[in-house]
């Protein structure tokens, strides 16, 4: 996949450091206070389009303070948009007035936020200056808001590559003061509690909410999350005051090429309900100890084992075939089938190890597309 940790879509240059960060306060985990995000950015030649790519070489873990500076280029604050005329008094704002902050995803000037951050118009502080987002897109999977703006030779960062997430991961984040944090994965808790009663899992919606070790506040919104090698992990939703919610970076690689033309994106549809063994009572040995997803529907909720015309349909797959394998991924340890199918683009050809009357046999699939 072409979005991936640490590539690029054009040559490969050294990016420029913006001005040495105001503040630096030494702490116990390396606090940073931001003190501005103002500052102008030094002359500079333009270059050639950054995506997923890391100013400087990096080998292993990154000390907090260069975490923390890596943050602080990152992050951009974001402000409700005001009256023509009146910029000098939205510059003279601290990082506590903004409504959240915005991630720095490319060099010209693409940058990611949560949907609170951007539901009215707003002005983000990118490169020393005030900027109006020309170009606003929805990823409707995972509802982030993706900002295009006039910029050139913007920092950016490496992709972390999070389908591998364990619960204790070290990462690191913003609180909304703009305060640099050291936080962990927590793990997940299923989206959609109610039809989570039958374990039943939609393999074309995110049935997992990925968790922070510790609770953001509203106006921390948008804010990145990085690895310990300094990469974009993902990014902070938190829907109310006190929550840790993140959208990991794995969700969101596949819809970037689509959404970088400008495009909403089409996800990658598969077309089941699924009921994943390792996480029910049948994980025990109700199916021979087969561990997988088998396809299932509940009539109670009205909900097909196979979408009739999906791409799982026209495979051939039905209610009562256990998923193993899905490109020799195992559907276990935590694997989960609409994550894999996230990773991918519509159209994309993959082959499925399926358990069918008994018999292990080899299932290829084309996915489809939706808006969804």
């Amino acid at each position: 996949m072409f979005f991936t940790k640490k590539t690029t879509t054009g040559e490969i240059v050294r990016s420029m450091f913006v001005p040495a960060l105001l503040g630096l306060v030494a702490g116990l985990a390396g606090a940073l206070i931001v003190e501005s995000y103002f500052a102008g950015l030094s002359a500079t030649a333009v270059e050639p389009l950054q995506i997923g790519r890391l100013p400087t070489a990096v080998n292993g873990a990154l000390s907090q303070t260069e975490i923390a500076e890596r943050l602080h280029r990152l992050n951009a604050p974001v402000y409700p948009r005001l009256a023509a005329g009146s910029e000098l008094p939205q510059r003279a704002r601290g990082v506590s007035e903004a409504v959240g902050f915005a991630t720095v995803l490319t060099s010209d000037g693409w940058l990611v936020t949560a949907p609170s951050v951007a539901a009215g118009q707003v002005s983000v502080a990118v490169g020393g200056r005030l900027l109006e987002p020309k170009t606003r897109i929805a990823d409707p999977r995972t509802g982030l808001v993706f900002l295009k703006v006039d910029a050139t030779a913007l920092p950016v960062s490496g992709f972390e590559e999070t389908e591998g997430l364990r619960p204790g991961t070290p990462l690191y984040a913003f609180d909304e003061g703009g305060m640099f944090v050291a936080t962990a994965f927590a793990g997940t808790t299923p989206v959609n509690r109610r039809s989570q009663a039958l374990h039943l899992e939609n393999s074309d919606l995110f049935v997992r909410a990925f968790h922070l070790d510790g609770a953001w506040g509203s106006r921390s919104a948008g804010s990145a999350v990085l690895s310990a090698d300094g990469d974009l992990a993902g990014f902070v939703v938190p829907e109310k005051a006190g929550s840790d919610t993140f959208v990991p970076m794995h969700l969101v690689s596949a819809a970037l090429t689509q959404i970088f033309r400008g495009d909403v994106p089409v996800r990658a549809t598969l077309g089941v309900q699924t009921l994943p063994l390792d996480v029910t009572a049948y994980a025990d040995g109700g199916f021979g100890g087969v561990n997988g997803a088998r396809i299932t529907g509940s009539r109670a909720l009205g909900l097909p084992a196979v979408r009739p015309g999906s791409s799982a349909a026209k495979a051939g797959l039905q209610e009562g075939d256990i998923i193993l394998r899905v490109d020799g991924t195992d559907l276990t340890d935590g694997r989960n089938l609409s994550e894999l199918i996230a990773t991918l683009e519509p159209g994309a050809k993959i082959r499925f190890d399926v358990l069918k009357d008994g018999a292990e046999r080899p299932v290829d699939v084309t996915l489809d597309g939706e808006k969804r």
